[in-house]
């Protein structure tokens, strides 16, 4: 991105001794740089290397391709990001990534990038981050790390042949308690990407689309379903909050609104973090002339937007959506009147005023059930208008019933508001009307029979009926959904006779073992169970059918209190799966079938095995007559090094549902292999491989050292055949 550049006319009166200004390479230099230049470390970093894979592919002209992404979980736990661009020489790597304010894009418009940060930017989160160049069928490995100056090093540690196409990938491991923060703040991140990542080997974040009220004719302004009082600037497919105190009149009105404006690349200036934008005269400018264009053709596309509408009811809901999302058009003066609002050669408001009021015909008999914000009770009453405001959902009812419907109304309300605190939520109302036609009703709102609900669809108020066919009651009780969306537990009525799966909560915590966790979720359960099932098709039954996986993933988990709980009929006919049970018995069968055999042993091997295995196995490969002894160490090691992720896996399992895993420390073991022996016993018969293994970084090894030991080992081993 280009960047603007002041030049100042300077007169001199005399001739002066002058030094101009230097920045000095030091520790406290690079830390502002890399650390303190970001407020939100985690989003700074993803943001920052997902914008330089954006331009890498912008370069290498496949700007529709995705880049690739690993998002840390509790069972991968490192961040990694590989993009398809044009990749870079080891000159282009050495120069890049060791010089800040270096950058390749500062002479288009084309990339977002500019200043040269932010391939440092992992330094933000972590004092060591790897970065793999993939360029012209090379392969090379560099560690950017902190010496022991605090100060950043990029080292190149591999080269090898490859069949990769080219690309960089950055990689660098993520703490445990950070898995949620990446994922979070990658679902903003990439919130405005035109072409999404692909996510691989973690779950994908469930990125939402942004929903406008109503956009530019040329898409390039929007006003957001949203109450946030924001408006915000996306350019380079990043998203940058306006600051609206630095403008005025109108300007400013529209600036506080939750109005989406896009840029081309270079229209307004950033500050250097890239986390705001910077707010020069240019900037201002941009902005100011934007929203003036966009000041105009909110009126026209207004109109067209009514014109659009099938019903008149549709226009209104669409006005009051429109002034629900920061009330933008009730503050803009001498843009329109909101009087001569019209649809069809109809006023969106009958009365002309400026509340948002439908009359109902005189006679109609409608009904308006609500919770005033005082009072814990649900009210009734008679009403001849119906009032549209920005707090409230309104939820529209015609009572198809001879005598219930109230009832069942004023019940259906409870269960959206919270009638247990006079000051709780009450952001529901609904309107049912009675004693008249569907005809009627639609003729008096303007709108398609769809728009109403019946209350024959609503459950009977009574505290227990019958099921169809069956002699059981239903026992509506008060307990908790998990919302897998934002993770979070949501109180709803649920028929303890339907059943499902639940988890034992008090305080929203799940009950392990009779204790609280704070930390485990139902989120966690269900991938334990995904991970440690032989098969994706789950495992247990509801009733009489199977469950597919998709069913799994859409299956609603339910917090019961540990006091339902132990009610003596809450489980009566086994309607419920207890999801840690099952979660625990999932684990235990992987265990027992999978793990139990070595698990022993392995825990000896990890305790006593040499990191100089791995050399061994690479040198190994190379070798066309190797004894058997030392084919057979190797294969051993390989059996239980291929089993490391499985047994953390499981450890991590055990760890979560507080099980007592077989082995808690390796002193307990007693096992009849000495690995440390073994280890010795082999390299016994290869001196020389001893003496390099102890002097020799094995970092530093390349492919010609493991081809001249592997010549070294079938010597060996032919002469001990001779």
């Amino acid at each position: 991105m280009k960047l603007q550049q002041n030049t100042n006319t300077v007169v001199r009166s005399d001739s002066f001794e002058e030094s101009n200004y230097t920045i000095e390479a030091s520790a406290k230099a690079f830390s502002i740089l890399s650390d303190g230049l970001y407020a939100n470390k985690i989003k700074a970093v993803i943001r920052e290397l997902s914008t330089n894979a954006y331009d890498a592919h912008i370069d290498a002209g496949c700007p529709t391709k995705p880049f690739d992404i690993h998002l840390p979980d509790t069972f991968s736990l490192y961040f990694s990001i590989r993009d398809y661009g044009t990749g870079l020489s080891h000159e282009d790597c050495m120069n890049l990534y060791t010089t800040y304010f270096g950058s390749n894009k500062t002479d288009t418009n084309d990339a977002v990038g500019c200043l040269g940060l932010g391939s440092k930017s992992p330094f933000a989160y972590t004092d060591s981050f790897t970065v793999i160049s993939y360029y012209h069928n090379v392969k090379r490995v560099y560690n950017a790390f902190k010496n022991e100056h605090d100060q950043p090093v990029f080292a190149m540690l591999d080269e090898t042949e490859t069949d990769e196409p080219n690309g960089i990938e950055v990689k660098f491991p993520v703490d445990d308690d950070d898995c949620w923060d990446f994922n979070n703040e990658a679902k903003e991140v990439y919130q405005h990407f035109k072409v999404k990542p692909n996510f691989i080997d973690c779950d994908a974040p469930n990125i939402e689309d942004i929903e406008f009220t109503i956009e530019g004719e040329g898409k390039d302004w929007g006003l957001r379903k949203s109450n946030a009082q924001l408006g915000c600037a996306i350019m380079g497919q990043v998203e940058y909050p306006i600051d609206a105190d630095h403008f005025e009149g109108q300007v400013e009105v529209v600036l506080r609104s939750p109005i989406n404006i896009y840029f081309e690349i270079g229209e307004v200036d950033i500050t250097p973090s890239r986390e705001a934008l910077s707010y020069n005269q240019y900037t201002k400018d941009a902005i100011e002339a934007r929203v003036k264009t966009i000041l105009g053709e909110i009126s026209e596309t207004l109109t067209d937007s009514f014109a659009s509408c099938e019903t008149l009811w549709e226009a209104r809901v669409k006005y009051a959506n429109l002034t629900d999302s920061g009330n933008l058009l009730n503050r803009l003066t001498g843009v329109f009147d909101k009087t001569d609002l019209n649809w069809n050669d109809q006023h969106l408001w009958e009365d002309g005023s400026w509340n948002m009021r439908v009359l109902m015909p005189k006679g109609m008999n409608v009904k308006h059930i609500y919770k005033e914000s005082w009072r814990k009770t649900v009210t009734n009453k008679d009403t001849a208008t119906l009032d549209f405001t920005s707090a409230k959902e309104l939820h529209i009812y015609f009572d198809d019933l001879k005598r219930g419907g109230i009832g069942r109304c004023k019940e259906a309300l409870r269960d959206l508001v919270d009638v247990t605190d006079r000051w709780g939520d009450n952001k529901h109302e609904i309107y049912l009307f009675r004693e008249t036609t569907i005809e009627e009703a639609c003729k008096a709102l303007g709108c398609k029979p769809d728009v109403f609900k019946k209350t024959s669809d609503l459950p009977s108020v009574s505290v227990s009926r019958s099921h169809r066919g069956g002699g059981r009651s239903e026992k509506r009780s008060k307990a908790a959904c998990w919302n897998r969306q934002f993770c979070q537990w949501r109180d709803e009525q649920v028929d303890f006779n339907e059943g499902g799966y639940y988890v034992e909560i008090n305080r929203y915590d799940i009950v392990l073992d009779g204790t609280r966790s704070h930390w485990v979720t139902p989120d966690h359960l269900v991938k334990l169970i995904k991970n440690h099932s032989s098969n994706n098709d789950h495992v247990e039954l509801i009733g009489d059918g199977s469950i597919t996986e998709g069913e799994w993933n859409a299956a609603p988990i339910y917090g019961i209190k540990s006091a339902d709980v132990k009610k003596e009929n809450f489980n009566a006919h086994g309607q419920w799966i207890n999801l840690v049970d099952l979660a625990g018995s999932v684990v235990t069968a992987k265990y027992l079938d999978d793990i139990e055999p070595w698990y022993k042993d392995y825990v000896v091997w990890k305790r006593d095995s040499s990191d100089e295995v791995d050399k061994l196995g690479e040198i190994l490969e190379h070798c066309s007559n190797a004894p058997q002894s030392l084919i057979e160490y190797v294969a051993e090691n390989k059996f239980f090094s291929d089993r490391q992720e499985i047994k953390k896996m499981y450890s991590n399992a055990c760890d979560t549902l507080d099980i007592e895993p077989p082995v808690t420390n390796s002193r307990e073991v007693k096992n009849g292999v000495d690995w440390e022996e073994k280890h010795e016993k082999v390299l016994d018969s290869f001196p020389l491989l001893r003496m390099y293994l102890d002097n020799r970084d094995f970092s530093r090894w390349d492919k010609e050292e493991y081809v001249e030991f592997a010549k070294y080992i079938d010597m060996m081993g032919e002469k001990n055949e001779n």
